[in-house]
């Protein structure tokens, strides 16, 4: 791999990145907010001085990343390897094969893992490597680094991707953020599988709902979720109010 990596987006996620990707690469950032300050041995620079670099690392959330998929798309250099690190990974890996120059290396990621789960190690997290154009020598190299680092590394098509997201985590997301809603007492004395529930609400309170809007509108397969979990809701609900047969 390259020794030099553009990062454009240095919201949560992206800081996060950058503070693993430091240890072994020279790392610049595109973050145009002069307000936030940069991590120390990092080079803040403009996105077309980023797309100019060998491997490119797009960490924005998937409603701007046709929008810098455009911008960047005829200033990268022939071989560059692009990399997004979305959520959903259907559409993001259309648009970057749809956008991007036939001579352009794709590889679609997404690391399970945050700021929150991943603040203190990488180790025994799992990033899910969906392969679009890519050789495969520079794929082994890359899965050797990243399985270095204390990652499992997953490889899967970006349908199966989705389906699998959509039912574990915009599942969670939706639990969560439905869990905000109400006013959950200190988890302190009640049980292990409630603690389990505040976690949830609480962790997920951390994401943003940009992130939680993006899954279920680029996932197809989340779509369906919020409905079927409603009705399945309301049928136990009413299984309560019937009257007990004995």
């Amino acid at each position: 791999m390259s020794k030099e990596i553009a990062l454009i987006g240095y919201g949560r996620f992206g800081r996060l990145a950058a503070a693993h990707l430091r240890k072994d690469f020279q790392v610049c950032v595109v973050e145009p907010r002069k307000s936030v300050q940069l991590a120390r041995g990092m080079r803040r620079v403009s996105l077309e001085e980023a797309a100019s670099k060998p491997v490119v690392l797009l960490s924005v959330p998937i409603n701007r990343l046709c929008d810098v998929l455009t911008t960047i798309a005829p200033k990268l250099r022939i071989g560059a390897l692009v990399i997004d690190v979305c959520s959903v990974k259907e559409q993001p890996v259309r648009w970057m094969k749809s956008l991007l120059p036939k001579d352009v290396l794709i590889l679609g990621t997404h690391p399970l893992f945050g700021p929150d789960s991943a603040a203190k190690s990488l180790m025994g997290h799992t990033i899910v490597l969906c392969p679009v154009r890519i050789r495969k020598r520079q794929l082994q190299r890359l899965s050797t680094y990243l399985r270095a680092r204390g990652l499992n590394v997953q490889l899967l098509t970006p349908l199966r991707h989705d389906k699998l997201m959509a039912s574990t985590l915009f599942l969670t997301q939706f639990v969560g953020h439905g869990l905000r809603k109400l006013s959950l007492p200190n988890p302190t004395s009640s049980t292990h599988n409630f603690r389990s529930l505040h976690h949830i609400a609480t962790i997920t309170g951390n994401d943003t709902m940009e992130l939680f809007r993006d899954m279920f509108e680029y996932n197809r397969f989340a779509k369906r979720l919020p409905e079927e979990l409603l009705r399945s809701f309301s049928e136990l609900h009413k299984t309560l109010k019937s009257p007990r047969s004995y």
